[in-house]
This record gives structure tokens, sequence and C-alpha cells, in this order.
């Protein structure tokens, strides 16, 4: 699959990222290494652990990972989730904006092996 597709499928902004980073095997490289970086995977291990600041931590780094390489979708729950935890000692975040995080951050990993480099 070819990068603006990817973009179409995930509803991302292909012209945005390119635009910041400027190179197709750049931003293949930076979808790689995002693919990789288990973010997800951290920020739940933070909310098993009850660690509210840690689980801001996490999704506010995953907010601009999303900004950064164009995931829209992704990153308007995210950004809800990370509202819902923004100075909060105790972790209450809702059902809805997380399970469309999962299904957005999990079609993004499933599409990143599929990209054409």
């Amino acid at each position: 699959m070819d990068l603006k597709r990817f973009y179409d499928e995930i509803g991302g902004d292909y012209e945005g990222v390119f635009d910041r980073i400027g190179s197709e095997e750049l931003i293949v490289k930076y979808l790689r290494k995002f693919k990789d970086s288990d973010m997800l995977g951290q920020f739940n291990r933070s909310v098993d652990a009850g660690d509210c600041k840690e689980a801001f931590r996490h999704m506010h780094s995953l907010k601009g990972l999303c900004l950064n390489l164009g995931f829209t979708k992704l990153f308007t729950s995210v950004n809800e989730l990370c509202e819902e935890l923004r100075d909060k000692d105790e972790i209450n975040i809702s059902d809805e904006p997380m399970e469309e995080a999962i299904e957005s951050y999990d079609e993004i990993i499933d599409l990143v092996e599929s990209i054409e480099a």
C-alpha cells in the first residue's frame, strides 16, 4: 500500500505530515518506529498499576506523536483521554474514547507493515 492510501485508511493527514517531515522515506521510518514503541501498552501498564501521573505522561506522549505523524482519528480519542487524566490523582477514564483509541491504534499498527517503502 502506498503512503497516501495508508493515511486515507487510518483517517490521517498525509499532506500535513508530509509538509512537516518532507520525505516519504522518513515518514515510513517514523511509522515503523511508532509501531515498535508500544505506546498504548505502556499506557495500559500504567493504568493497571494505578499510576495516574505516568498514565497521563504516556497518553500525552502519544498525543504528540499523533499530531506529528498525522494520526487525526487517533488524536481525537487520545486527546480526550489525555484531558480526562490531566491533573488527576485517580484514573477514571471513559470507555468510549478508550475503545476508539484502541481501535484506531490497532488499525495503524496493523497497516504499517503493508506500506511499500
